[in-house]
């Protein structure tokens, strides 16, 4: 390569280009790996530079993101991908928990009542929220009403002697698509008075 082309693109890029080929060892490979060293030393300052310069006004620094924040509230307004508005802190989400489904308390009533279940002790998590609940019985049959809701009713059977139980399981899910494990509650029906 000509000295005058070694100028215009430069002493490093010449000597480096002349390692590479194979053509340059010795004293000026020893220079391009000390100049790339350097170069890439400099690089990591730069980029630490950056991390550490403060946010623009109307952002707060969450992680290493500056995310817009209500000046009311002082509270951010949205999170970063993988994260969570967790009492008003950008919280990194690493893994996501399913809902937690809660058949509420055993219940003895008399026959012929009107029975209503109660699911709304439920929970997603990770800032979700429920968005189904699926209730199902396994014996004897009833009719329930509102199946997919968190408070679904039904009539009790006539019992004349004894008593019956009648158990019913809650699955819900989540906005992230996540499905609860299962909760039961056992409803004991005694004859009427």
């Amino acid at each position: 390569m000509p000295i005058a082309q070694a100028q215009g693109a430069g002493v490093f890029d010449f000597f480096c280009q002349s390692v590479r080929a194979g053509v340059a060892s010795g004293p000026q490979q020893n220079f391009c790996l000390f100049q790339g060293l350097n170069n890439a030393i400099n690089n990591l300052q730069q980029q630490q530079q950056l991390q550490q310069q403060p946010c623009p006004t109307g952002t707060i620094l969450q992680g290493n993101t500056c995310i817009p924040f209500n000046q009311f509230q002082q509270q951010p307004t949205t999170c970063p991908i993988n994260t969570v508005l967790i009492n008003g802190i950008c919280q990194t989400q690493t893994t996501q928990l399913p809902p937690i489904a809660n058949a509420g308390p055993a219940q003895t009533v008399p026959s012929r009542s009107i029975v209503t279940l109660d699911g709304t002790a439920s929970f997603a998590q990770n800032g979700a929220t429920i968005v189904s609940y699926s209730w199902t019985q396994t014996s004897p049959g009833v009719t329930l009403t509102g199946a997919t809701t968190p408070n679904p009713t039904f009539t009790a059977p006539i019992v004349v002697n004894g008593t019956t139980t009648i158990p019913f399981i809650l699955v819900v899910t989540d906005s992230n698509g996540l499905v609860s494990a299962p909760s039961s509650v056992t409803i004991t029906v005694t004859p009427q008075l």
